[in-house]
């Protein structure tokens, strides 16, 4: 709609984005400290696209800076992608709980139904290429392997200051 509006613009689109706030200090943090924890569905080996929050800001602003040409869209992810699976595992290993469970994917098709899970086990992928070349774009996390240390130790202070 904001490119179609005819209003100078660019689309940032960054995949599942980790770190300080969002969907993995309020969610996904707090259900792998449950007992019983996450459970992953399938064998998790779908490739996920994740980007830790500074890298996105720091896209943000470049784009802005750069004024990068109206119409353009990019993707911001990691350098690399990471399994579902090895990413919560990451995370839970940072956190110093145990690793997530598997769930057998026919299983959680008949509680969960097959849209649901088709969505959880399909793999997502894009460049970040586009970013890079023309705006020089480097992140200061380019791998989950560096970023989720970073952003588990910022959740880890933040919660002993409060």
């Amino acid at each position: 709609m904001v490119l179609a509006s005819g209003l100078p613009a660019v689309v940032i689109r960054p995949s599942h984005v980790y770190g300080p706030g969002g969907w993995y200090a309020e969610e996904l943090v707090p259900r792998l400290r449950q007992p019983g924890r996450l459970a992953v569905i399938g064998a998790g080996k779908n490739l996920w696209d994740v980007v830790h929050v500074e890298d996105v800001a720091a896209a943000i602003l470049l784009a802005a800076e750069e004024e990068a040409a109206s119409g353009r869209v990019y993707h911001v992810v990691d350098d690399e992608p990471i399994t579902y699976y090895d990413f919560m595992a990451l995370t839970a290993s940072e956190l110093g709980v145990g690793r997530p469970r598997r769930i057998p994917a026919p299983l959680a098709r008949i509680v969960a139904g097959r849209n649901a899970v088709d969505a959880v086990v399909r793999s997502a992928r894009s460049s970040n290429a586009r970013i890079r070349g023309e705006l020089g774009w480097e992140p200061r996390f380019p791998t989950a392997r560096e970023g989720v240390p970073d952003a588990v130790a910022r959740l880890v202070a933040a919660s002993a200051a409060s």
